[in-house]
């Protein structure tokens, strides 16, 4: 019984051996190959993008507003770039490593990492590509900008201030009273009660 058990671990750890090393080689073999296409990919990955980014553009000058699928996709480009970016950076260092016409590797286990990198990164750029939403509509009107509605307070040391400038508007020899100051300071929320007292002692005058 031990025998056989210890033959059938024997046998699928071979297995699994063998179809490790058979992945290993794809990578290391096809390495070249493979950066190829994930430069000629990226490359037409790059230019749908900006031909689309263009397009948003000008329906945003008419007053329209690009569709949220639109904008998703340009984001998981954008995210995709950025590995790519960084594979091929160190192309040329990954290559060097690469022995008897790229069958094999001064550094076996950082050339198989990095050609499982660059092909499931080739893969995903492809699927990302062929996933560019369809269609000629890329913006539409968007609804209006919903208002806003603002928790007013109350203007601190506001009954002082409303006191002072009654009494100087209320002496003869003041004709005019100039409320200045930049914006935001409370004038027109001091502007408004005077109106409204001034309103109701010129009524008060004719009854």
């Amino acid at each position: 019984m031990g025998n056989v058990v210890s033959s059938i671990l024997s046998s699928g750890f071979q297995a699994a051996k063998n179809l490790f090393f058979e992945k290993a080689t794809k990578y290391i073999l096809e390495l070249e190959d493979h950066l190829e296409d994930l430069q000629t990919v990226s490359e037409r990955l790059e230019a749908v993008k900006v031909d689309l980014q263009k397009q948003i553009e000008m329906e945003e000058r008419k007053g329209l507003r690009a569709l949220n699928v639109f904008n998703v996709w340009i984001s998981e480009v954008e995210a995709i770039q950025v590995k790519v970016s960084k594979l091929l950076k160190i192309r040329t260092v990954e290559i060097e490593r690469l022995s008897m016409c790229g069958y094999c590797s001064s550094n076996f286990l950082l050339t198989y990492r990095y050609g499982k990198d660059v092909l499931e990164t080739l893969e995903k750029v492809k699927g990302t590509l062929s996933s560019k939403p369809s269609g000629e509509v890329v913006a539409r009107m968007g609804p209006p900008p919903g208002i806003v509605k603002r928790t007013t307070q109350r203007t601190i040391g506001l009954e002082k201030m409303l006191e002072a400038t009654w009494s100087r508007l209320m002496k003869k020899e003041v004709g005019i009273l100039g409320i200045y100051g930049m914006g935001g300071i409370g004038k027109t929320t001091l502007l408004k009660p005077l109106v409204k007292i001034y309103r109701i002692a010129t009524t008060t005058q004719w009854l």
